[in-house]
């Protein structure tokens, strides 16, 4: 992106230019794809713009989330955002990277006072919306997901290596619910378990909440699943694949594919979901993801996280077994 506005130049922000519905600050595993393409594109009259394909504000959205705080330029990102979304009326955000996600530093959490403060500042007192899930299952998740981009630890190591990064922070998740709720308010923040986003009532709740048209919600398909994990089986072969022809993480690509990776490319996008197919048939379950201390590590990480989560939501996690 090239920024050539002066560390002085400024951009007046009028708050009520552009009507915001809301913006969906999706943690990673928490179902953000299935929002992001089976219900935002279902909302009447609403201008939804996800992240999972490119879109008009890509480049400003990738900028406003990576760019370290020192180097920013409020200038450039606000007015192109500005312009390019004046001539709609209802418009409604959706992007993992607003809690933080990114491949080179995922769940440091570095960024997240930083993106929050730079939505109010373009955006306004909009709705909040965002995902949790029980990091017991949102771990071994994204550890698969770490292997289809090219990492060849095992659970134990991978734990080890995001425990010593301060990565598993990132599912602490009352430091992010406060933290949007300092920027938008408590009551502009709506938050919703994993485990009861997949049934109408919660969709009902849901239209209420950000006010936006119920009709949409009969034509969602509940069991439709996007970009699920690996099986075993597809694990140890992507290992070996990864290990002996390269991944995305060895060639350094982030989006989308790259030419230079025919093998991964063939075994991610095309043979792995044959062999995943047939696992599910054959009925191959996924081995226990667990290890001496591991139950410990979870505790230790996010009990009383958790705690706070249940007062903020005055929902009580120990009943989705979250630790």
């Amino acid at each position: 992106m090239k920024v050539y506005i002066t560390e002085h130049e400024s951009f007046l922000i009028n708050e009520n230019k552009m009507n915001t519905k809301f913006i969906h600050v999706g943690c990673h595993k928490c179902g953000s794809t299935f929002l992001q393409r089976e219900v935002f594109p279902k909302l009447k009259n609403i201008k939804t713009l996800t992240f999972v394909e490119e879109n008009p504000l890509s480049e400003e959205i990738n900028y406003l989330t990576q760019c370290g705080e020192l180097y920013y330029k409020h200038s450039y990102v606000e007015k192109n955002i500005h312009e390019k979304l004046k001539d709609f009326d209802d418009i409604c955000l959706s992007s993992e990277g607003f809690s933080g996600t990114n491949n080179f530093i995922l769940g440091t959490g570095h960024q997240i006072k930083y993106i929050a403060s730079r939505l109010k500042r373009i955006f306004g007192k909009t709705k909040i919306l965002i995902i949790i899930r029980n990091q017991k299952k949102s771990l071994p998740s994204l550890y698969k997901d770490d292997i289809k981009y090219g990492y060849l630890l095992d659970f134990k190591q991978w734990i080890q290596y995001r425990y010593d990064s301060c990565s598993l922070n990132y599912f602490k998740y009352s430091y992010l619910i406060e933290c949007y709720q300092k920027y938008f308010g408590i009551d502009n923040v709506k938050v919703v378990l994993f485990e009861s986003l997949f049934n109408k009532q919660t969709f009902d709740q849901l239209s209420i909440d950000l006010n936006i048209n119920p009709s949409f919600i009969e034509s969602i398909n509940l069991k439709r699943k996007f970009n699920e994990s690996y099986t075993w089986p597809s694990l140890i072969v992507a290992k070996l694949l990864n290990r002996h022809f390269g991944s995305k993480l060895t060639h350094g690509v982030t989006f989308g594919k790259s030419n230079s990776l025919r093998i991964y490319n063939w075994w991610r996008y095309n043979y792995s979901r044959k062999i995943d197919r047939l696992s599910k048939i054959v009925g191959i379950n996924d081995p226990n993801y667990d290890f001496e201390n591991y139950n410990n590590i979870l505790y230790e990480l996010y009990h009383d996280d958790n705690k706070r989560v249940s007062k903020l939501l005055n929902v009580n996690l120990l009943d989705y077994n979250y630790v």
